[in-house]
């Protein structure tokens, strides 16, 4: 018997994907290529992509300060949502992930657009 990737949701989906942090962790998993991302690089990647510096450029406590925020804020409610399965700082894909993505493929979002949100017309880094 296949496992049900339906989300019990169909607003868990949109919910989970109005913050920009949580469709880069997405889109993040997706580069992964199966192999999962390293919660460290996630963090890294989206202070980067955030800050528009190279990744190498990161600052260690900035980078520490975001983990922890998605450690905290973002993960539990991905995981909740069966989006991402969060196991010894390693992020991979969850039951509902394969909804997920076709949104945020069908809108348009790539990495380089995962961490901006339009408010009022305007494109606005968070």
């Amino acid at each position: 018997m296949s496992e049900d990737r339906t989300p019990k949701r169909v607003d868990d989906v949109f919910v989970q994907l109005g913050h920009p942090r949580r469709r880069a962790l997405l889109l993040l998993v997706v580069a992964a290529g199966g192999r999962g991302v390293d919660l460290r690089t996630a963090a890294t990647t989206i202070y980067a992509l955030e800050q528009e510096v190279r990744p190498t450029k990161a600052p260690t406590r900035e980078v520490t300060n975001l983990r922890t925020n998605l450690k905290r804020s973002h993960l539990p409610q991905l995981s909740a949502a069966g989006l991402l399965t969060h196991q010894a700082d390693r992020l991979t894909a969850g039951p509902a992930f394969g909804a997920a993505l076709e949104v945020l493929l069908s809108a348009g979002y790539w990495l380089g657009t995962a961490h901006e949100q339009t408010l009022g017309g305007k494109e606005k880094n968070k």
